[in-house]
């Protein structure tokens, strides 16, 4: 088999504008796709909203079109990496993101944890 890099995560969120702000604005991606899918069959009517993160990586799109306990807002665990783990955190901080914790060291590398306006939880990570 041969598998390639993953490319896209779905980001479960209520309100794809608040969601798409907070990514845009606060994070910095970069918008992708914002567009109302047609084909029935792939949700159609649904608003397909796809970001790039800052420095690359697999896309995220913000999805609030899933029923029932497929993809609840609050329930993705992600993770993205910064080259300076201490600055991220006070920019974040300074822009009024509520951060778990102060940064962290572990084995894998230096951390901190924040939660989205959906409760969606990232993990920032500075690389060993």
């Amino acid at each position: 088999m041969a598998l390639g890099a993953i490319n896209l995560v779905t980001v479960p969120v209520t309100d794809q504008d608040r969601a798409k702000k907070f990514y845009v604005e606060t994070l910095g991606f970069e918008e992708k796709f914002d567009y109302v899918m047609a084909a029935a069959g792939a949700g159609g009517g649904s608003r397909w909203v796809m970001l790039t993160p800052p420095n690359g990586g697999p896309d995220i799109t913000l999805a609030s079109w899933f029923g029932g306990d497929k993809a609840r807002p609050g329930s993705a665990k992600l993770s993205i990496t910064c080259d300076d783990v201490d600055a991220t955190w006070a920019q974040l901080n300074a822009v009024g993101v509520p951060v778990h914790s102060a940064v962290e060291d572990a084995p894998w590398g230096r951390w901190f944890g924040f939660d989205d306006p959906d409760g969606n939880n990232w993990l920032v990570v500075q690389q060993s």
